[in-house]
């Protein structure tokens, strides 16, 4: 059994006091259907949503796409790049107007 020891509120609220104190994060203002990586990408970026929604799809090779979640503000998203992921699996889209921190993995695990 795996036992939260942070509750996921109080884990949105230290990611975004987390993103807050950074300087290299870069602020990107998106509209609705804005696309923020796409599958097959290179991406070695993290996302932090300060406002709006961003949605994760998955496409299939039949060209369909599998909705795999909805992100809101305050959710973090793309971390898959801190396992070592270099390509994205998903699709990111905007769902409405939308304000994210994009921020690269190196400031989360510093090289060594």
């Amino acid at each position: 059994m795996i036992e939260l020891t942070l509750p996921p509120e109080a884990f949105k609220l230290r990611m975004r006091e987390f993103f807050r104190k950074r300087t290299e994060c870069r602020v990107i203002k998106l509209s609705r259907n804005d696309h923020i990586y796409s599958s097959g990408q290179r991406d070695p970026m993290v996302y932090f949503i300060e406002s709006g929604r961003v949605k994760l799809l998955l496409p299939s090779s039949e060209g369909k796409e599998c909705l795999l979640a909805i992100r809101n503000s305050g959710d973090i998203f793309g971390e898959l790049c801190l396992s070592g992921q270099s390509t994205r699996l998903e699709t990111a889209i905007a769902m409405r107007e939308t304000t994210i921190k994009q921020m690269p993995h190196c400031s989360f695990i510093p090289l060594r």
